[in-house]
């Protein structure tokens, strides 16, 4: 239970965390002025927050996936692969944001129902191991850069917006307008939908902490915001 503790207070602890990852992002793009005098640099921030974000998402299906795969069925993870690639043919960036929230919150409800037992009493291959353990760490810093994209997007939102007016007028800078007008409804789509996905995890975070209980695998290092993937 102390385990699984610590990992719980990492997803709550994200907040403090993600501060100090807004000044490294600003640092990295170079600080765009509320009044459209660096759209370059806005543009940036923005497409970088939107790729976190949208890797963040795919990590988060991926072990969802995995977990259904070993607990439930090989059936069960071919019909959500195919709803999956459903929801990445939508064209629209924030509807397909809200598509996928709302599938990673119905997978939750689907590992739930796994009964406690059955996840301590399964036994894992080598291969299964591994897998569980590069989840447990991937499923941590998704959400750590979850929420850093939200607070993100919420803080660039009105930045873009502003900017874009700022500049519609301006022939030259026709296209970083249009970006910055289309930006309004993915930044949006992460601000509303990214909670729901952290909120899901809780689940998630539980069932491969017991699976580790279960079959001697370590707990996974606490994750940065700058980490990578496994």
């Amino acid at each position: 239970m102390r385990k699984l503790s610590s990992l719980l207070i990492v997803l709550l602890c994200v907040p403090l965390v993600a501060s100090a990852q807004f000044g490294r992002l600003k640092a990295a793009t170079g600080a765009a002025s509320d009044s459209g005098g660096d759209t370059t640099g806005l543009v940036q921030q923005i497409d970088v927050v939107m790729a976190e974000f949208t890797a963040a998402s795919d990590k988060l299906l991926e072990a969802y996936l995995q977990s259904v795969e070993i607990y439930i069925s090989q059936e069960k993870k071919k019909e959500l692969e195919q709803r999956i690639a459903q929801i990445k043919a939508i064209e629209k960036p924030d509807q397909k944001m809200k598509e996928t929230a709302d599938l990673i919150i119905e997978m939750s409800k689907i590992l739930e129902a796994v009964a406690e037992q059955e996840i301590q009493q399964k036994q894992l291959s080598d291969q299964q191991k591994k897998d569980v353990a590069r989840m447990s760490y991937n499923v941590l810093l998704a959400v750590l850069k979850d929420k850093v994209a939200v607070e993100k997007a919420k803080e660039l939102a009105p930045k873009a917006q502003s900017a874009a007016k700022d500049i519609g007028n301006d022939p030259q800078k026709a296209p970083q307008a249009r970006k910055l007008k289309d930006a309004a409804g993915p930044l949006h789509a992460i601000a509303e939908n990214g909670p729901k996905q952290v909120a899901a995890t809780s689940g998630i975070v539980k069932m491969l902490d017991s699976a580790r209980k279960a079959n001697g695998i370590p707990d996974p290092p606490e994750p940065q915001t700058s980490g990578e993937y496994r």
